[in-house]
């Protein structure tokens, strides 16, 4: 695991104890804004670090799609 930033340790932390976490429940946990979150999660994309799942049912709108 090689993550470049202190917005991607802590995003890697968050998975801890959580299978699975959206873009939304992590901006929520850690505090980071929605930009900082979504560049964070496409840096460990490309890493391979993190997995994106399709997307769950939704009440209207996108659906939200987890990461593992």
């Amino acid at each position: 695991m090689k993550a470049n930033s202190r917005s991607e340790r802590e995003l890697i932390l968050c998975f801890r104890g959580r299978p699975h976490l959206t873009r939304s429940e992590l901006s929520t946990i850690t505090g980071l804004s929605r930009v900082t979150v979504s560049q964070a999660i496409q840096s460990l994309l490309n890493q391979k670090v993190l997995i994106e799942n399709e997307g769950s049912t939704s009440d209207g709108g996108r659906k939200a799609s987890s990461l593992s």
